[in-house]
């Protein structure tokens, strides 16, 4: 089965859920797990990948908070400083 790649014109469309049900969406752990690598080595880039993620369900978070737990601890990660280990 190949591989499909972003830009695809095979793909007409492109879901990206926005509920953490049982499991949580795959955008809130790749936020919260970006956001824990940059923590942890100090990369800017990951810090800002976790933080346009959480900007991208800005929006849904401000109005339906309780949809997207695992988001939010994605955005008290943003708003909080650093924790030492």
């Amino acid at each position: 089965m190949a591989r499909l790649r972003r830009g695809d014109p095979s793909i007409l469309l492109r879901l990206v859920e926005d509920y953490d049900g049982a499991e949580p969406a795959p955008t809130s752990v790749a936020a919260s797990n970006a956001l824990r690598l940059a923590e942890l080595t100090g990369d800017e880039t990951q810090r800002k990948r976790g933080e346009a993620a959480v900007r991208a369900f800005a929006t849904r978070l401000e109005s339906i908070p309780a949809a997207l737990p695992q988001m939010l601890v994605s955005l008290e990660a943003l708003l909080s400083p650093p924790s030492t280990w």
